[in-house]
């Protein structure tokens, strides 16, 4: 896999992304190729990442419950699958409740969120992943929303 890397990444933002909290990203499994590479996207850019990969250690609502408390933002991997979890719904509206900053990704191509998800993630602006549009631009969009939600200057005047 091959890493993304955009122009003109700084680590001095590290510091800033670090302390704030970790990227939790909530997804159903059926998505979990596409989120690592996400993950790792992220990752890249020296932000803390926390996704459940593998059946998670003790209790899976208590660690649910702790990525989502120390995160500073959720993503929501949005899909048909995802809003039929009730494991999914838990994460989100978690998330919700804790007032996290929640950005959406469109995970399956036609999918349009309604119901509870539909009401999470409102008329808002979402990323897609769905194999639409090229997966390098899209984390180009996806990079420049979540320096945003950590206060990350990429012009580098405040250093």
């Amino acid at each position: 896999v091959q890493a993304f890397v955009r122009q003109g990444s700084r680590s001095d933002g590290i510091n800033t992304k670090q302390k704030k909290g970790h990227i939790m990203i909530s997804y159903d499994w059926s998505n979990q190729q596409d989120v690592i590479r996400i993950r790792d996207t992220l990752k890249t850019q020296g932000y803390s990442v926390w996704m459940n990969i593998q059946d998670m250690d003790g209790s899976s609502l208590e660690t649910m419950v702790e990525a989502v408390e120390k995160s500073h933002v959720v993503l929501i991997c949005m899909s048909q699958k995802y809003q039929e979890s009730a494991s999914c719904r838990a994460e989100a509206e978690y998330a919700f409740q804790e007032r996290k900053k929640v950005v959406a990704l469109l995970m399956e191509q036609d999918y349009k969120p309604n119901g509870w998800l539909a009401i999470l993630v409102g008329n808002g602006l979402s990323y897609d992943f769905s194999g639409k549009y090229r997966f390098e631009a899209k984390c180009e969009e996806l990079l420049k929303r979540i320096d945003v939600l950590y206060g990350v200057d990429m012009s580098g005047t405040n250093d």
